[in-house]
């Protein structure tokens, strides 16, 4: 059987001219190509090196590297930059700053990362040659939070509102409100393969590794547990039970637990109760 082509088809072309519809073509939002095993992993831990053609500016404003929305920095300082004032600020959106480095052709400096704790990879050029590989926690650039309008911030606001908002930036609350994949795609499964949405044999073993590796505090209020281990738990960000991935998985203290969307239920427990005598409400 012929499908009958839609744009000629007289009744519905019609009934969309009395809808004022327009007839426009189809353009993707970012035409973009996947990121390999590879780049995840330098995305998650580094930073991988791009030029001015890499990286997109979304209609958000926030940056896009092959459907995964980035932060940019400068990975490699000079040794008398390791003072926090003097290193190089990061990048979430497309900001003034960043417009001037293009101009002046500086912009291939940067490096894109995804990595959420707020630390860097830098390279530190050492006076007598060479790098050391470090670890740095640098600012957010203002520029970027004028763009957004994070929080309010203004350049009309008053200098300390202006530092208070810079100083309690976090890119773990960043990619809460600006999900690190841009990209709407169809669902992973369909139903006849989907995994059940239930906690795997080593999740146990796998959530213990992560609380160590996060030192026991709780990724969204930075509450301190080594001495009350049960009150850390394993979230799963998207709610897959079987996706142990680190991406996936935030370690939160049961104050911030019960209060995720569909969690309220560990409000009636003994254990938050005792959790709220010891810590008050997150």
């Amino acid at each position: 059987m012929k499908l009958i082509d839609f744009l000629t088809f007289e009744p519905l072309d019609t009934v969309r001219r009395k809808m004022g519809a327009q007839l426009v073509e189809y353009e993707p939002l970012s035409k973009w190509t996947p990121l390999t095993p590879v780049e995840v992993q330098q995305l998650a831990t580094g930073g991988i090196d791009v030029t001015l053609d890499d990286v997109k500016v979304l209609p958000d404003h926030t940056l896009e590297y092959k459907g995964q929305r980035v932060v940019l920095y400068i990975r490699d300082v000079a040794s008398y930059q390791r003072h926090d004032v003097d290193m190089p600020k990061f990048h979430v959106a497309d900001c003034s700053t960043l417009a001037t480095m293009r101009e002046r052709g500086r912009f291939n400096r940067y490096v894109v990362a995804s990595r959420h704790d707020g630390k860097f990879e830098v390279n530190i050029k050492k006076s007598w040659g060479g790098f050391k590989k470090d670890e740095a926690t640098l600012c957010i650039c203002q520029n970027c939070l004028n763009k957004l309008g994070w929080d309010g911030f203004g350049y009309g606001m008053a200098q300390k509102s202006k530092q208070d908002i810079v100083s309690q930036f976090l890119l773990s609350n960043f990619f809460k409100k600006y999900p690190s994949s841009v990209i709407q795609s169809r669902p992973r499964y369909s139903d006849y393969d989907a995994p059940l949405n239930e906690y795997t044999t080593d999740f146990a073993e796998v959530a213990a590794e992560y609380k160590v590796q996060c030192g026991w505090k709780c990724e969204e209020c930075g509450l301190e547990l080594s001495s009350h281990r049960r009150f850390l738990h394993a979230h799963h960000v998207n709610a897959l039970k079987h996706d142990n991935s680190r991406e996936n998985m935030r370690m939160v203290c049961l104050g911030c637990h019960a209060n995720e969307p569909s969690h309220s239920h560990m409000k009636n427990t003994l254990d938050y109760k005792a959790f709220i005598q010891l810590f008050g409400k997150r």
